[in-house]
């Protein structure tokens, strides 16, 4: 059926996540968590892992979201999508809180911001309205600006 088909699930998920506004934010990302949860019992895909990353990122899961976020990186053959890149940093930054120097995270938080901004290991034309989104909510984080080079 088409209900359960796992690209239509995770599509449902990713959007949730991403329309998630701040009253509704926790019930969407759960059920969008749930959504990618059975899309990836149907099959393994990186794409679902990075929607699970997001879920688990917005419901200030930082350490579930990092695992899951690595997951899709490893499994898309690529580190260097610019997406999971970014939400990748931004859950590292958010899981190391207290426990690194606020220096080092600051720096390497800022490091991937540079690195998709300026196109560094990205595909030509990959910087999109989505990832251009996630540039913004990552350099909006605590010493996540850092003026050009």
């Amino acid at each position: 059926a088409f209900g359960d088909d796992p690209e239509h699930l995770n599509s449902i998920a990713w959007n949730a996540v991403f329309d998630a506004g701040s009253e509704e934010k926790e019930d969407l990302c759960l059920r969008a968590l749930d959504l990618a949860r059975n899309a990836l019992e149907q099959r393994d895909s990186w794409e679902y892992h990075r929607t699970s990353g997001l879920a688990y990122y917005r419901l200030g899961r930082f350490q579930e979201a990092q695992v899951e976020l690595e997951r899709a990186s490893e499994q898309s053959g690529t580190s260097d999508r610019p997406q999971t890149r970014l939400l990748l940093a931004m859950a590292r930054y958010r899981a190391t809180e207290g426990t690194l120097d606020p220096i080092e995270r600051r720096q390497r938080l800022q490091d991937e911001i540079h690195a998709v901004t300026s196109g560094v290991g990205n595909d030509p034309g990959s910087y999109d309205l989505v990832t251009g989104w996630l540039v913004r909510e990552a350099q909006a984080l605590p010493g996540g600006y850092r003026a050009a080079r």
